[in-house]
């Protein structure tokens, strides 16, 4: 099974982690830079972001996976998405919506961990405002 991993935190990294070990056939990690810019959800206005959650992910290259650092526009993958002709797409701890044109690819579909309920609690601080 060939597998296409979204991630930009420690919550991703462990997951991604988890699949490596469990022997399953990561063929490409998409990530964010640590610092990187939204739009924030209430007036479209990009913001800058800092991510207190960011984890490098290059200790995984040993594996022989290619890992591309990406400002969050994944549309331009999706000829190299297509090519690589993916299984599952995994997304876990992304900020970034992804396009229908993405997630269509995978002949099993695309599974998304998220640290709440989604599409409710989306956007900024889904945890905090999950509990409140």
């Amino acid at each position: 099974m060939k597998i296409i991993f979204f991630r930009a935190s420690k919550l991703g990294f462990r997951v991604c982690e988890k699949i490596i070990a469990d022997g399953f056939n990561v063929s490409a990690i998409f990530t964010l830079e640590e610092n990187f810019s939204i739009k924030h959800k209430s007036d479209q206005e990009k913001i800058d972001v800092k991510n207190v959650l960011y984890h490098d992910f290059s200790c995984l290259s040993s594996f022989g996976i290619p890992i591309y650092k990406t400002s969050g526009k994944i549309d331009q993958y999706r000829e190299f998405i297509e090519k690589l002709k993916p299984d599952l797409i995994v997304v876990a701890g992304w900020y970034h919506i992804l396009p229908r044109s993405i997630l269509s690819l995978p002949a099993l579909g695309t599974v998304g961990l998220h640290a709440s309920l989604l599409p409710k609690y989306r956007g900024n601080a889904p945890l905090v405002w999950a509990m409140i």
